[in-house]
């Protein structure tokens, strides 16, 4: 799993323009069916870490950015955890395989963290408000 495979959509004027990190993962005809949204309270910094699996190989991805903000994956399974790093803020999550919505949560709340997964070696899809007091930073 590269990089490659992870494209951030921003916002602009009503559409969605895509950049790539790499070399463009169309080219080779692959599928993306992931698409993690996250939106809430207008550029909040946000840290997410995600756990990407394909195949037997597991890759962790780590991203810093303003909400709304959202990434595409090809992979078999994605396990992600977002946390809001301003001290207080709405953060809203939507995980989505192909067209499908597999899993959402929201949370208002000082720092604000949440855990969104597809079915994978973890268990079915999932989405949760992380009650833990671990923050990721």
């Amino acid at each position: 799993m590269t990089e490659r495979r992870m494209k951030p959509l921003l916002p602009l004027m009503g559409l969605l323009m895509t950049l790539s990190f790499a070399p463009a993962a169309e080219a080779s005809g692959e599928e993306e069916p992931f698409l993690l949204r996250l939106e809430g309270s207008p550029a909040v910094k946000f840290v997410m870490i995600c756990d990407v699996i394909e195949g037997s190989a597991r890759q962790q991805i780590r991203r810093r950015d303003l909400l709304a903000h959202s990434y595409r994956f090809t992979a078999d399974a994605i396990d992600c955890r977002i946390t809001v790093l301003d001290q207080r803020g709405r953060l809203e999550v939507y995980l989505f395989e192909g067209e499908r919505l597999i899993a959402a949560e929201d949370s208002i709340a000082s720092r604000p963290a949440i855990g969104v997964r597809s079915a994978g070696p973890w268990g079915p899809a999932a989405a949760w408000r992380d009650i833990s007091g671990r923050r990721i930073e």
